[in-house]
């Protein structure tokens, strides 16, 4: 306006109507430039919402560009003559922000063609996890059949078995020596390709997986020397995972990875640092999938309390789920036999442990789960409606917790003791596949996932 008061004194009604006029030109033009620009960054948005993994940078021909950069620069000149000092800073502040928006949809619709790419489709049958908690079962036969390579894991017929009795979840252990075996050094391919074999048959199945190295922190086998913090590195438990996260970061079947199963005989203060280091390789190498972590002391319900003041896991991720083991008897080899009555001081205390558990959760606002639980069938005992009676308490505390649980175990290869689901006649070579439910399986099938 000062610009139009000194027109006005100097030149007169022409001159400063002149001026007007050359102002409200600029008005002009800069809504129209800001518009057009405005209008072009708003439907490459559109467009990139519509079709993330179309018109992505660098698709557009060289003449076409040009073209766009002559316009550009035709409408800047005539920008510039046609409004005041004033108005061209209004219009630049918009021009930019107009770049701003379009270097913002450039990169949305990058990092959704990087996605896409990226993303592996379920196999049809294949259901995801949902939120709140899931049940299913251990399925040993991969781990305990491993050392041969002939007769690696259960058949396709087992999981579709297991899926039926409303099994949703199984946790497949397996062995890091048989998986690397140099420390540090590349995977068995063998191995592996059985590994991911087993994975799909479950995947067809529609059940989520948790992978479990299931070596007690040990190498190659869980009851070696070779024990993290004495003849293991920090480096080397890292590596294994790191090379994990490669082979199934992308695998939508595997919902969880189980770091370590059961450390025992090492310093708390070792197990964390080792966790952690695990923790650190997983994440580094891009990969987003909840871990379960255990405690030392065989990750017992009680000893995360007694052992493990805090939650000790930093993820930025934030999906770190503590996962404890319980049998009711205390160490779960049930060597008085398997008579309900020759285990009454365990049984009183059974519920109370789990509650240590829960306690420990609730005090450090975190998630957790049970990795293993099991208890003897009626192919065992004459009492195993006692067991069940026991079972029935237990599970109904776990839904109250909220935790999702696999059952110990579930096998055609080997008599078991606590197997809820076996075959009529176990076998090794071959396996004839899960096709029976033992006594606990009604306990088990009555809290089914949530």
């Amino acid at each position: 306006m000062a610009h139009v008061m000194r027109a006005w004194t100097s030149w007169g009604v022409r001159a400063a109507g002149v001026g007007l006029a050359l102002l409200s030109v600029g008005y002009l033009a800069e809504a129209h430039t800001a518009d057009a620009w405005g209008v072009k960054a708003s439907a490459t948005a559109v467009n990139a919402r519509k079709a993330p993994c179309e018109g992505a940078a660098g698709t557009r021909s060289g003449s076409r560009r040009r073209a766009q950069r002559r316009r550009r620069v035709a409408e800047k000149r005539h920008f510039r003559r046609a409004v005041s000092r004033w108005g061209y800073r209004r219009a630049a502040a918009r021009r930019r922000a107009a770049a701003r928006r379009r270097r913002q949809a450039r990169r949305k619709r990058s990092s959704r063609c990087r996605d896409s790419r990226r993303s592996v489709a379920p196999t049809k049958g294949y259901v995801a996890p949902t939120k709140g908690y899931l049940r299913g079962v251990n399925s040993y036969t991969f781990g305990y059949a491993s050392s041969d390579p002939a007769y690696r894991g259960e058949p396709a017929s087992s999981y579709f078995f297991l899926a039926s009795r409303g099994v949703k979840l199984v946790r497949l252990p397996f062995y890091w020596g048989m998986l690397q075996p140099t420390l540090g050094g590349a995977l068995d391919s063998r191995y592996l390709t059985a590994l991911r074999q087993e994975v799909n048959r479950i995947k067809a199945a529609g059940m989520s997986v948790v992978l479990d190295l299931h070596n007690s922190c040990r190498w190659p086998m869980h009851d070696s020397k070779a024990v993290c913090g004495d003849g293991i590195t920090r480096s080397q438990a890292a590596d294994v995972w790191r090379r994990l996260s490669d082979a199934f970061k992308y695998e939508q079947a595997v919902s969880a990875y189980d770091l370590m199963n059961e450390p025992y005989e090492m310093p708390a203060a070792t197990w964390e640092a080792f966790s952690q280091a695990m923790v650190d390789a997983v994440r580094t190498n891009g990969d987003t999938k909840t871990l379960w972590i255990e405690g030392s002391a065989w990750s017992a319900v009680e000893a995360f309390a007694q052992r493990h003041p805090r939650a000790w896991i930093r993820d930025p991720a934030d999906s770190i789920v503590y996962s404890a083991h319980q049998y009711f008897e205390y160490s779960g080899r049930y060597e008085r036999g398997f008579d309900y009555g020759s285990y009454s001081a365990d049984m009183s205390t059974v519920l109370a442990r789990l509650e240590s558990f829960t306690k420990w959760l609730a005090a450090n606002d975190v998630k957790g789960s049970i990795g293993e639980v099991g208890w003897p069938s009626a192919r065992r005992t004459s009492t195993w409606k006692e067991w069940n009676a026991k079972g029935e308490e237990w599970y109904s505390a776990a839904d109250k917790a909220g935790l999702s649980v696999a059952y110990f175990s579930a096998t055609s290869a080997y008599n078991e003791k606590n197997a809820a689901y076996d075959a009529t006649l176990n076998a090794f070579s071959p396996f004839p596949g899960i096709s029976a439910a033992e006594s606990q399986a009604s306990v088990i099938e009555a809290h089914p996932s949530r």
